[in-house]
């Protein structure tokens, strides 16, 4: 029997999926790999890791370093959801890439 705490985070994760297949459309999610087999929450986003997380208290620091360990160079994301009835989510990214993607929209406007 899961714990109310994975329930959080497994439904989070089916509404991150939903919107990641917004984007990649083959995205699906994980089964459990841990160790240094694991690759994120997700597969088939093209290179990037991407972890989901529902806490009333995010731990966000420690979700990062271990993220930037798995992800060996690769872009990832942390989606943080601290509660479910407001939807308040949150990313976390690597910086560079942050501003990478600014600066690809701001590009694209006229």
């Amino acid at each position: 029997m899961s714990t109310p705490q994975r329930k959080k985070g497994t439904r989070f994760e089916t509404v991150l999926l939903k919107w990641l297949r917004a984007i990649w459309p083959t995205a699906v999610r994980a089964g459990t790999t841990l160790g240094l087999n694991d690759k994120g929450d997700y597969l088939n986003l093209n290179g990037w890791l991407v972890e989901a997380k529902h806490h009333k208290v995010p731990h966000v620091m420690p979700w990062v370093r271990v993220l930037r360990e798995k992800a060996h160079g690769m872009p990832w994301l942390l989606a943080v959801r601290t509660d479910a009835r407001t939807e308040k989510d949150i990313a976390v990214m690597d910086l560079q890439v942050a501003l990478g993607l600014i600066a690809l929209q701001e590009g694209e406007r006229p």
